[in-house]
């Protein structure tokens, strides 16, 4: 009994500190700083790409009112200014590489802290719940504590599922078990301990 008491403070403490550790690594990631991707220089759409730059370049189709000339015109212009734009790509992503790489990593040591600190909160979360019944099971009664228990497993159960073919068979350890209580002691003594 002193180590389920134990164990009833111990583990809410661990379930706490991984929570903070949670909202601690997840406030650390977004706080890194991502250098330019040079997306701009790399990347051009018509909009990044000013109207000097087509007019300079290329020269309009001859049959204007086609919508292939149209579309290879546009196909054009934006090859055109990606050709133009494709040394300042290459000198941004020279200059950015290293400290790209850096700040991905760094992000995504953070990003791992973080799931490593929810896992252990869903772990100890579990073997706190799991205290809790059994210190219930060891001070009251173990059957009606199962039947609690039960309860909230439906409940639960209910909850995540919406169709009543998934909430059966979810909880038919829950119903075979009360069943076979119900059929081996009857409706009188089912919920006793001692039959």
């Amino acid at each position: 009994m002193k180590i389920i008491k134990v164990f009833l403070i111990l583990f809410p403490m661990i379930v706490g500190i991984s929570i903070g550790g949670v909202a601690y690594f997840d406030n650390l990631a977004s706080k890194v700083n991502m250098p330019d991707n040079c997306k701009l220089f790399c990347f051009p759409d018509l909009d990044a790409c000013t109207i000097e730059t087509y007019e300079n370049i290329v020269k309009k189709p001859d049959k204007e009112g086609s919508i292939d000339n149209y579309l290879g015109y546009i196909l054009d212009k934006t090859k055109a200014c990606k050709a133009k734009l494709k040394p300042k790509c290459e000198a941004c992503n020279l200059k950015n590489k290293p400290f790209i790489s850096k700040a991905t990593s760094t992000k995504q040591k953070y990003n791992d802290y973080g799931d490593f600190s929810t896992y252990s909160a869903a772990a100890f979360g579990t073997l706190t719940l799991l205290t809790i019944i059994a210190y219930l099971a060891v001070k009251f009664s173990v059957v009606r504590t199962m039947a609690a228990v039960s309860i909230i497993w439906i409940a639960v159960s209910v909850s995540e599922n919406y169709r009543i073919g998934d909430i059966l068979l979810t909880s038919s350890p829950v119903f075979l078990y009360w069943l076979y209580r119900f059929i081996r002691y009857g409706p009188s003594k089912m919920l006793k301990d001692k039959t």
